[in-house]
C-alpha cells in the first residue's frame, strides 16, 4: 500500500492529475480502498507520462451515463450514434445488447461493434449453466470472449484519435463500465487510461451501483454524470450530443471548436447522403431501437447531473421550464411549422400559438403576429429524391394531394388576415432564415414518432439554436393521434415509449373506454381571424410564391377522386355519414369497388381533419345505439394511433429486414432479392390476376382498399418470399395516403417481423384474402379484374381468375398480359379450382360474414 500523504505529493506534481487523488482520497477507509486509490494514481501517472494528459493537449468534453437497470441505457447510446452519424462523425467502440428468447425472457448479453466494427458482435454473458467464468446474479461472464472483442476495440479507440480530423472528427461510445466489465483487469487498465486522457468526445455508460472503477469513473475529470430516469430519456440523446459538442475549457477553444462546427452541419458526403435520408434506415444493426429521439433538451439543462461545477444563471432560469407549459423567452412573432397538421380547425399548434401570441400582446398590437410555415423538402419532395430502394420519394398521386392541401390552407390563412409561407428547402435552412429575418421569439412544431422525421427535428431544433430561438415539441395529443402520453397514462399504459405495448388489444381495451371523454376535448372551430404575420426582412431559402400554390392538374382516376385541404376533408367526412357509410361499414370495408369505405386516410395523413374530430362525428352520428358496423370503423381508427405510437418504441428496427422482433423474427436469409419478380409485382404483371388488378390500381389511383393491400402484401411476402421492405418502400412510393407508422408498420406485422398475438397468426396467411375476394357477392372480383386489366375484359367470368388455362387461341387475344403465373403449384390449383367451381363469378356466391376483423391498420 502506498502512504496516502506520499502520493498525494507526487500526484501533485503532474499536472492535470491532482483531481484522481483528491477524488480516491475522500473514499480512503479501508487498506482495500486505499489499493484502489493507488492504482487510480498509478494509472494516471501512467497515463499523464505516456504524454496526453500534459497541457496543451486537447482533453474533450465526456459524458458518463447512469440510470438503474433496463431504463434505456444503451438505447439512448444507440440513438447518439444515429445522431453522429447523420452529422458526418466517425463513431468508435461498443454496445452491450440483451438477448431475448420467446418464453424464457433475458438469456444473456452481448457486445456489439460500432465504426470499422460494425456488424462483430461477441457474447458478454448468459445464463448459469451455459460455459465456465465468472458469476453475477444468473449470469456467467464469458470472459475470454469478452477481452478477444473488447480490447481492441479500446486500443483502436486510443490510436484512431489522434487521426481524427475536423472534416471527419471521432466521438467515442461505450456500453458500459459494469460488473461483468470488472472482471477484466486489462478492460479495467484501459478505460481507465481512457477516463483520464479523454481523447476524444466519449459517451460512456457506467452501473447505478458498484466500487472500484465504477466509482472511480462517477469522478473523472471533465465528465458529467447524467443519470437517466423515465422522466428524461427521451430528451437524453439530444442533451448527450448537445454536451459533447460543448467547447470545453481545458480545450483552449481550437480543436473543440473545430469539432462543433464539424458535427453542427453535416459533412459533404453526410449532406449528399441527406438527399437520400430514408436509406439511413437500412444500415445493418443488431438490435431494435426502441427509444425515440426528443430535440427540446437542446435548450434546457435541468436534467443534467454536472458533479463538478455550478450550473449558471442561465442554466438555473432554464431548468424551471416545464414542457408542457411554453412560455416565450423574449417578445417576438411565434412560427408554427406545419408538417402533418395541414388544417386550422382541432389544430393544437395553432391554439398554443394563439395563446402565446396573446401572452406576449402589450399596448403596441404589433407585437401579435404569427407566421405559418410548410417546408418541403427536397430531399423528400424533391425531382430526382429517391426511397432507399431507388424509387421516386414522392408519387404523383400523393405529390398533387400534397398541392392541393397546402393551397387550401394557404387560402383559409389569407382569408383570416395572416399567410402562410411555402418554403421548397429544407427545415434547418429555412426556419432558421426565416427567424432571423422577423425576430421570432419561438417555432412550434408537433412531435414525431419515426427516426427520419425526428432526425429533422433534431437538425431543425440545433440550427434554431445556433440563431438563438428554442424549437417547442408538442405532444402528438389532438395533433396527429387521437391519444398523447397523457391519455396513455390516464388508461393505465404506461407513457414511457419503450413500454407501449405490442399487443394492440392490450392498448385498444383501455383507450376504446376513454375514447369518448377524450374526444370531446381539443376540438375547436378554425379561428375566425389570425395574428397578421410579421414583414420579413429578407426571402427565407426557396421560397415560393402564391401562384405557384395552385394545384396541378393531375391524371389520377380514383372514384370517389380524392380532393386535398381542410374543406375537401370535412365534406367528405359528412358526405359519407349522410349516405349511411358508417351503418354498412363493416360489411363493406373489404370490398374492391365503390364506395366502399369513409376514404378519410389521405386526409388524416396530412392532417387536414384530425383523428379526434373523424371519431367525434361517427360517435355522434351512433347518439346512444350501439353498432358492430360503428365499433369496427373506431377499432380501424384506433389501429393508426396504434401504429404511431408503436413505431415510437420501435425506432429505425421498423425498417431494417429483422424488424422490430430482430432475431426472434424470421430468419434474414429467409429473405430474397429478384428484380425481374419486384418489377412484375409493381406494374401488376405477374399472372395472378387479383394481384395485378391491385397493383394496376395503385399505379393509376394512388389508392387501394383494406383488402387489396392485403392481398398484394402476403403474394409478395408468403408466395413470392421477397425482401418485405421491397413492398413497403413502393407503397411509400405510391399511395396517396402514406404515412410511415401504419405503412411500414403493417408490412411488418404481415412479414411476421412485428410482434402479433397467437390468435392473429393462426388467421393470418395462405388463401385467406383470396377466400374474402371470392367470397364477396354478383361477381365483384371477377368485375375488379376486368376493370384493372383490360387485356381481360373480354373473357367471362370464370375464367379471368386462371387464365393460363385458355386455349392457344383465347391466350393470344390476352396481349402481352403473362401466360405464366409467377406463383406456387399451390396457388396455381387454388386459382384452378375456383375456375372450376365458378367462384368470384356473377353466379349467386354466399356473402362473407365480416366477422374476422383482419389486420387492420391499413386505411378507415
Amino acid at each position: 500500500y502506498v502512504q496516502p500523504r506520499r502520493l498525494q505529493i507526487c500526484m501533485h506534481r503532474v499536472p492535470g492529475v491532482p483531481a484522481v487523488l483528491s477524488a480516491s482520497r475522500r473514499r480512503v477507509q479501508t487498506p482495500r480502498q486505499l489499493g484502489f486509490a493507488a492504482v487510480a494514481a498509478v494509472a494516471a501517472l501512467g497515463a499523464a507520462a505516456r504524454g496526453p494528459a500534459l497541457p496543451g493537449a486537447a482533453m474533450w468534453p465526456g459524458v458518463l451515463l447512469t440510470g438503474p437497470p433496463g431504463i434505456g441505457k444503451s438505447t439512448a447510446c444507440r440513438r447518439v450514434v444515429e445522431l453522429c452519424e447523420q452529422r458526418g462523425a466517425r463513431v468508435e467502440g461498443f454496445l452491450t445488447e440483451e438477448l431475448r428468447e420467446k418464453g424464457k425472457g433475458r438469456v444473456g448479453f452481448d457486445l456489439v461493434g460500432l465504426g470499422s466494427c460494425s456488424g462483430q458482435r461477441a457474447p458478454l454473458a448468459r445464463v448459469k449453466g451455459v460455459g465456465k467464468g465468472p458469476k453475477v446474479g444468473r449470469y456467467t461472464v464469458t470472459l475470454p470472449e469478452f477481452e478477444d472483442m473488447a480490447l481492441p476495440i479500446l486500443d483502436k479507440v486510443m490510436s484512431a484519435a489522434a487521426s481524427s480530423t475536423n472534416e471527419q472528427p471521432l466521438v467515442v461510445v461505450l456500453d458500459e463500465i459494469g460488473k461483468m466489465e470488472l472482471f477484466s483487469s486489462s478492460f479495467v487498465s484501459r478505460m481507465r487510461e481512457l477516463l483520464n486522457t479523454r481523447p476524444a468526445p466519449s459517451l460512456i455508460t457506467v452501473a447505478m451501483r458498484g466500487q472500484g472503477l465504477i466509482e472511480e469513473a462517477k469522478r473523472a475529470q471533465g465528465f458529467e454524470l447524467y443519470e437517466l430516469s423515465q422522466e428524461n430519456r427521451d430528451d437524453s440523446p439530444s442533451e448527450i450530443l448537445a454536451r459533447l459538442l460543448r467547447k470545453d475549457e481545458e480545450t483552449g477553444g481550437s480543436e473543440q471548436g473545430g469539432l462543433r462546427s464539424s458535427l453542427s452541419r453535416p459533412s459533404t458526403a453526410a449532406a449528399a447522403e441527406a438527399t437520400r435520408s430514408s436509406a439511413r434506415r437500412w444500415q445493418p444493426s443488431t438490435g431494435a431501437a426502441k427509444s425515440s429521439e426528443a430535440t427540446e433538451g437542446l435548450v434546457s439543462n435541468s436534467r443534467w447531473r454536472a458533479r463538478q461545477q455550478q450550473p449558471s444563471k442561465d442554466q438555473a432560469a432554464e431548468s424551471g421550464r416545464e414542457t408542457t407549459s411554453l412560455e416565450l423567452k423574449s417578445t417576438g412573432p411565434v412560427v408554427v411549422w406545419l408538417r402533418n397538421e395541414l388544417r386550422l380547425a382541432d389544430n393544437t399548434l395553432i391554439s398554443e400559438a394563439m395563446r402565446l401570441c396573446d401572452g406576449n400582446r402589450s399596448s403596441n398590437d404589433d407585437q401579435r403576429q404569427l407566421l405559418l410555415v410548410v417546408c418541403l423538402d427536397p430531399r423528400e419532395f424533391g425531382p430526382s429524391s429517391k426511397t432507399a430502394f431507388g424509387n421516386p420519394k414522392v408519387g404523383e398521386a400523393r405529390r398533387s394531394f400534397v398541392q392541393e392541401c397546402v393551397a387550401d390552407l394557404e387560402a383559409g390563412v389569407a382569408e383570416r388576415g395572416s399567410k402562410l409561407i411555402v418554403c421548397e428547402a429544407a427545415p434547418e435552412d429555412a426556419l432558421p432564415a426565416i427567424v432571423n429575418s422577423c425576430g421570432a421569439a419561438t417555432v412550434l412544431a408537433t412531435s414525431e414518432a419515426c427516426p427520419e422525421e425526428r432526425s429533422a427535428e433534431h437538425r431543425t431544433a440545433m440550427a434554431l439554436q445556433a440563431a438563438g430561438t428554442p424549437l417547442k415539441l408538442l405532444d402528438s395529443a389532438g395533433a396527429t393521434t387521437l391519444f398523447g402520453s397523457r391519455e396513455l397514462q390516464d388508461a393505465g399504459l404506461s407513457g414511457d415509449p419503450s413500454k407501449f405495448p405490442e399487443d394492440f388489444q392490450e392498448f385498444y381495451g383501455p383507450m376504446r373506454r376513454q375514447l369518448q371523454n377524450i374526444c370531446q376535448h381539443g376540438l375547436c372551430d378554425a379561428p375566425v381571424t389570425l395574428p397578421p404575420a410579421p414583414v420579413l426582412t429578407a426571402d427565407p431559402p426557396g421560397l415560393r410564391g402564391s401562384r405557384s400554390l395552385e394545384p396541378t392538374a393531375s391524371t389520377i382516376a380514383a372514384d370517389p377522386k380524392f380532393n386535398g385541404g381542410e374543406k375537401a376533408a370535412h365534406t367528405r367526412l359528412h358526405s359519407w355519414l349522410g349516405s349511411d357509410g358508417l351503418g354498412r361499414y363493416k360489411s363493406t370495408f373489404r370490398r374492391l369497388l365503390g364506395d366502399y369505405s369513409s376514404r378519410l386516410s389521405p386526409h388524416l395523413a396530412m392532417g387536414c381533419i384530425s383523428a379526434r374530430r373523424v371519431a367525434f362525428e361517427v360517435l355522434k352520428a351512433a347518439g346512444s345505439s350501439t353498432s358492430p358496423h360503428i365499433d369496427h370503423y373506431i377499432y380501424e381508427l384506433c389501429w393508426r394511433d396504434f401504429f404511431r405510437h408503436a413505431a415510437r418504441r420501435w425506432g429505425s428496427s421498423l425498417f431494417r429486414l429483422e424488424g422490430p422482433l430482430g432475431q426472434q423474427g424470421s430468419a434474414s436469409s429467409a429473405w430474397r432479392r429478384n428484380q425481374d419478380e419486384e418489377l412484375r409485382w409493381k406494374r401488376g404483371l405477374t399472372g395472378v390476376t387479383l394481384v395485378d388488378a391491385a397493383m394496376r390500381e395503385l399505379l393509376s389511383t394512388g389508392y387501394i382498399g383494406n383488402l387489396a393491400r392485403q392481398i398484394s402484401a402476403a403474394f409478395l411476402v408468403e408466395e413470392l418470399n421477397l425482401d418485405w421492405r421491397i413492398g413497403a418502400d413502393w407503397f411509400e412510393t405510391t399511395l396517396v395516403d402514406y404515412d410511415p407508422h401504419s405503412n411500414w408498420g403493417q408490412w411488418a406485422r404481415s412479414a411476421g417481423v412485428a410482434p402479433t398475438n397467437d390468435a392473429k397468426r393462426r388467421r393470418v396467411g395462405g388463401t385467406r384474402y383470396y377466400d374474402i375476394a371470392l367470397g364477396i357477392p354478383n361477381g365483384e372480383a371477377a368485375r375488379y379484374v376486368k376493370a384493372w386489366l383490360p387485356e381481360l375484359s373480354h373473357l367471362p367470368d370464370r375464367h379471368v381468375f386462371a387464365p393460363w388455362l385458355l386455349g392457344s387461341d383465347s391466350r393470344a387475344a390476352l396481349g402481352s398480359y403473362p401466360l405464366e403465373p409467377l406463383a406456387s403449384a399451390g396457388l396455381r390449383r387454388y386459382f384452378e379450382t375456383a375456375h372450376a367451381k365458378g367462384k368470384g363469378g356473377s353466379g349467386k356466391t354466399k356473402e362473407g360474414t365480416g366477422r374476422s376483423k383482419g389486420k387492420g391498420g391499413y386505411h378507415a
